[in-house]
């Protein structure tokens, strides 16, 4: 008997848990849009959907667990990972913008709330993904805010006590590991190669540890203007916009004289321009529909082996459509040419990248070091 309402219990909190969703007053689409609710969405398909599969065992539900079945093998609902990529997501979310852990526990990013608060076990979570990407001080501050919510739990049970225990203990060998990281950063090649932003060459880096009163300075600056930017700040004075304007241009063809280009210039020099509108609906779907086979996990390349590899600095998908790929991309191609004057035949194929929940990339710069 107890064993049956344990049963029922967890059905029962998952139905509840997914109410949240029907209390959410704007689009259902809108409800993911929001980081807190895509987390706490794949946590509940992650793991719920799970725990709902081994409660329902007697005769009478086995339709109900078949349909379960087919949800999570014919659809494919996320996983562990999955989840914790949300988890980061929302760790890097706090740390562009600034956001304190007490208003994300209640669910508020910047006034934008979400239908469920954060529970000890998420910060927890929290602090795990920030310490496993090297993110140690809102690692601290999560597991504290973790362990802080477990002892407000009351009745305070054995259970979680062990908890608060466990976590205290982890404490000094995160510390241990924290330094030991930081140590062979600073200290070798090889592995700081391993842990950099991988857009800063392994040659510059090292000097960021020679000459901290003058390079350290700038990655900040540069790590700051990024953050801005994100923000969407301006980092420029006013009166440095005089002169930039936007208008219809021609390009190199006759053509476009009847159908001219949309062009926005926001910086003189270099010069860097803006061509809006520059592809319809139908071109974004025929891109779409060509690229999503092909998505496969963004690599970078190591500026000391030059080979390609994951990185933490850039997280998502790409897919390339090369000419020939469809006569509407060679169009496309062509259309480019036209507009800036310059070549398609020499350049990269075209680009199609898939941030999804928690998806970046951090400040970089695009070259080599090919001389060392």
């Amino acid at each position: 008997m107890d064993v049956a309402r344990e049963d029922i219990k967890v059905c029962d909190d998952t139905v509840h848990s997914f109410r949240y969703i029907g209390s959410w007053g704007g689009e259902k689409t809108a409800y993911v849009h929001n980081p807190i609710n895509s987390y706490h969405f794949l946590r509940r398909l992650a793991h719920d959907f799970s725990s709902v599969q081994d409660a329902l065992i007697d005769t009478f539900t086995k339709a109900v667990r078949e349909n379960i079945t087919f949800l999570r093998d014919g659809v494919g609902t996320p996983v562990e990972a999955d989840v914790n990529g949300a988890a980061y997501a929302l760790v890097r979310l706090q740390d562009t913008y600034d956001l304190a852990v007490d208003d994300l526990v209640e669910g508020d990013i910047n006034g934008d709330k979400a239908v469920q608060e954060l529970s000890a076990e998420d910060c927890l979570r929290l602090g795990e993904q920030s310490f496993h990407n090297l993110e140690f001080d809102l690692s601290n501050k999560w597991y504290n805010k973790g362990v802080e919510l477990l002892r407000a739990k009351q009745p305070l049970t054995e259970d979680v006590l062990r908890k608060i225990d466990r976590v205290k203990k982890q404490e000094a060998h995160r510390n241990t590991l924290q330094n030991l990281v930081t140590h062979m950063i600073k200290s070798s090649d090889s592995v700081m190669d391993q842990f950099s932003g991988l857009g800063i060459p392994t040659s510059f880096l090292k000097q960021i540890y020679a000459e901290k009163d003058k390079d350290l300075c700038q990655i900040r600056q540069v790590d700051e203007y990024y953050r801005r930017l994100c923000r969407g700040e301006q980092l420029q004075a006013p009166e440095a916009y005089i002169g930039l304007k936007c208008g219809y241009v021609f390009g190199n063809s006759g053509y476009h004289r009847l159908m001219p280009f949309k062009a926005e210039l926001i910086w003189p020099d270099p010069i860097v321009m803006v061509y809006h509108d520059v592809l319809s609906e139908v071109e974004t779907e025929l891109m779409k529909d060509i690229t999503t086979p092909r998505l496969e996990t963004t690599m970078v390349h190591s500026f000391t082996t030059h080979q390609v590899r994951k990185s933490l600095a850039r997280i998502g998908k790409t897919a390339w459509i090369s000419r020939g790929d469809d006569p509407r991309i060679d169009k496309i191609l062509m259309r480019i040419e036209d507009m800036t004057g310059l070549t398609t035949t020499t350049s990269e194929d075209l680009h199609v990248l898939n941030y999804g929940i928690g998806g970046h990339y951090d400040t970089h710069v695009d070259f080599f070091d090919l001389h060392n």
